[in-house]
């Protein structure tokens, strides 16, 4: 995935999870706040989020024959699910109301570690017991993620699969046996010849980070800023290899001014040219349409002040 047409621009982007009350409203709000890097709307506290880290476990979990007790499947029935087409669902409808932008069309869903975390308690099954299954649940991830990012290449649309993560601190991202299960999701991505990238909506493991082949990832400016910016070299190498970072930087619970979110940028010491998006620190679905229309206003406006610095 090519850098060469956002290296400084500052494009404002999301992550996925929106406050609209439906489908169309949210995608003409994305052409107009962040229509230059626009993402596929998730829309969960309308009930409308088939790839809400909830609803994607609970799926896929029922797909490959649970019960409250136990799991009924043997290893080819395994390989057998993992290799099944699955459907994109409705939300690949939603690539016919998208513009594409300058920047791929992000794809949000549910990254292994997450996705496994919220299947730990769905129809009790512990999935963690079972280290074959554990597998088979992140291979299965990436194939579903190839179906979404299919369909979007089929209406016009250069696709960017990000796994989101917000468990990942809970279950350790760095432990060798969830790093596998992270690899697992990321290369058959990266084999079909997708962009894929990471949003840690965590503190961010910056070692995972480094050591995965990605395109993109997307952290936490917000909370975090002492965990990446003690890692700065090590990111600004990472850049020069033609990444792109998403740097978290208006607080989406509480209002920011624009100024307070250029200047969190502006501390990471990042070369100017560097290919850097900007975003809230996470998804805004919990907050109200009046707040996430404010957060995008106020990230076009940190965009501009950063773009317009010597």
């Amino acid at each position: 995935m090519t850098n060469e047409p956002i290296a400084g621009a500052f494009f404002p982007t999301g992550h996925g999870g929106l406050p609209h009350s439906d489908v169309d409203a949210a995608c003409r709000h994305i052409a107009a706040a962040y229509g230059d890097a626009p993402f596929v709307p998730e829309l969960p506290a309308n009930g409308d989020a088939p790839l809400h880290a909830r609803a994607f476990a609970k799926d896929l979990v029922q797909e490959i024959g649970a019960t409250t007790t136990r799991l009924r499947i043997g290893v080819s029935d395994i390989h057998a699910w993992i290799e099944e087409a699955p459907p994109c669902s409705e939300i690949g409808e939603r690539f016919d109301a998208l513009a594409p932008g300058a920047f791929p069309t992000a794809i949000h869903l549910p990254g292994p570690l997450t996705a496994l975390g919220c299947a730990i308690s769905v129809e009790g099954v512990r999935l963690w017991d079972v280290p074959q299954l554990r597998i088979a649940f992140a291979r299965r991830t990436a194939r579903r993620a190839i179906a979404l990012a299919e369909r979007a290449v089929a209406v016009g649309h250069r696709p960017l699969v990000v796994l989101d993560e917000p468990c990942a601190e809970m279950l350790d991202a760095a432990n060798p046996a969830n790093l596998l299960l992270l690899e697992t999701s990321v290369a058959p991505l990266r084999e079909a010849g997708f962009a894929v990238g990471v949003h840690w909506c965590c503190k961010p493991p910056i070692d995972v980070l480094l050591g995965v082949d990605l395109d993109y990832a997307s952290v936490d400016l917000v909370r975090y800023a002492d965990v990446v910016t003690g890692r700065r070299r090590s990111l600004e190498r990472w850049l020069a290899r033609g990444r792109t970072l998403v740097l978290g930087i208006v607080d989406a619970a509480s209002p920011d001014d624009a100024e307070t979110a250029a200047n969190r940028v502006l501390a990471m010491g990042l070369p100017r040219d560097s290919a850097i998006l900007v975003a809230a620190s996470c998804g805004t679905s919990r907050t109200s349409v009046a707040r996430e229309t404010e957060t995008a206003q106020t990230l076009r406006d940190a965009a501009g002040k950063l773009k317009a610095r010597p």
